[in-house]
């Protein structure tokens, strides 16, 4: 009987295992990827639309929230005379930047310039952070390098898991749901994407304080290029509006200018360590090996591709002006060794000028801000 019931349930396991890996073929294949056409969605997405577009942009920036949030590629574009795109994303640091470059290096036509920007950040790993980031597959043939580098086996699992491990669950797939939603809504995309969020005052028992700054925002960018529109709220106060570009880049425009400065200054008190830290600062031995297997990456496109290398610092009243010098030191280990690899054109473009209410927290500028820094950014880089 047990023989009986073990053989029913192996051939229902590897018929499920069969019949799911070949409609995921199938599928995968033949579905028409419409997300691929969406910028404000994951950095899976955005690397799809970029290698649908590739050829229209002359400026690819990657890197993480910072490249997200600080840079302003409409005004890029301006200063430049060229077309951008903003491959940055929130927690992209390096090893998910790591696969991100396998697959996108290959994309950029030859004459492009890369901008790769990072911190002193991107090399301490956060007491806090057991488990790498999933903002991008690590994929599988990966692991044994990482672990290599000095990350641990089971600081992988929450990405292999989410990639790779689920990667014949149909329903996992973001491409899979929006296939779905479009046969049964007639559809392809979904409200998160294609439409400005209107405020849910139906919601809200009193009036909404900024409503009329928020609704104004909107007309303002109407047809300028934002996919999405998004209001932020703490109790019934519109504090500020998060601005999806078709560029890839985000934007925090502020309401309320008191809200934002309070919350800096409790960031500043919790964050005070990061100026101790900075006193005798030291890379985490598997963030320095994963760094340089990015630039192990990047040196054969030197020839092909313009690359800046572009050094963001914290928010200048984080730290005082000897603690700033020390981070700028241990940065400049980090410049010696990127020259001593052939990268000519590196640059700090963090601005002296930049102050709090340039930011909306600790180290991400707002759209103020972003205009500011991208500014300064332009004049680093035409010396």
């Amino acid at each position: 009987m047990k023989t009986h019931i073990f053989k029913y349930l192996l051939f229902f396991i590897l018929n499920v295992i069969v019949i799911n890996t070949i409609l995921y073929t199938y599928l995968r294949r033949n579905i028409k990827n419409e997300e691929a056409t969406i910028m404000s969605g994951t950095l899976q997405e955005k690397l799809n639309y970029y290698k649908l577009h590739k050829n229209e942009y002359k400026i690819v920036f990657i890197g993480d929230s910072r490249t997200y949030d600080n840079f302003d590629n409409n005004l890029i574009d301006s200063l430049f005379g060229c077309k951008s795109i903003n491959l940055g994303m929130n927690a992209n640091w390096f090893p998910t930047q790591y696969p991100f470059l396998q697959d996108l290096l290959p994309e950029i036509p030859e004459g492009v310039t890369l901008v790769w920007s990072m911190g002193f950040q991107n090399f301490k790993h956060s007491s806090t952070l057991t488990q790498l980031e999933d903002v991008y597959p690590i994929k599988l043939g990966n692991a044994i390098t990482y672990c290599k580098w000095g990350f641990s086996p089971t600081s992988l699992t929450k990405n292999l898991k989410k990639y790779e491990f689920q990667s014949f669950l149909l329903a996992q797939h973001e491409w899979m749901k929006y296939w779905i939603i479009s046969l049964i809504d007639k559809k392809i995309y979904t409200k998160k994407y294609l439409q400005n969020d209107p405020v849910a005052t139906n919601q809200i028992t009193k009036p909404l304080v900024n409503l009329d700054k928020y609704n104004q925002l909107q007309n303002d960018l109407k047809d300028r290029g934002t996919l999405v529109i998004r209001e932020m709220l703490s109790g019934d106060t519109i504090t500020s509006a998060e601005v999806f570009w078709n560029k890839g880049n985000y934007w925090r425009v502020e309401f309320d200018s008191i809200y934002f400065r309070n919350k800096q200054r409790l960031d500043k008190i919790e964050r005070e360590k990061i100026a101790k830290t900075g006193k005798d600062f030291i890379p985490d031995e598997q963030y320095w090996n994963n760094f340089k297997g990015i630039v192990q990456l990047l040196k054969p496109y030197q020839g092909k591709l313009k690359i800046i290398v572009n050094e963001f610092e914290e928010a200048s009243y984080l730290y005082n002006d000897s603690e700033k010098k020390k981070f700028n030191l241990s940065m400049d280990k980090v410049k010696t060794f990127l020259r001593g690899q052939g990268f000519k054109k590196i640059v700090n473009g963090s601005d002296s000028t930049l102050i709090m209410s340039d930011y909306f927290d600790f180290t991400h500028l707002n759209n103020k801000g972003a205009i500011k820094f991208t500014k300064h950014f332009y004049q680093l880089v035409n010396k």
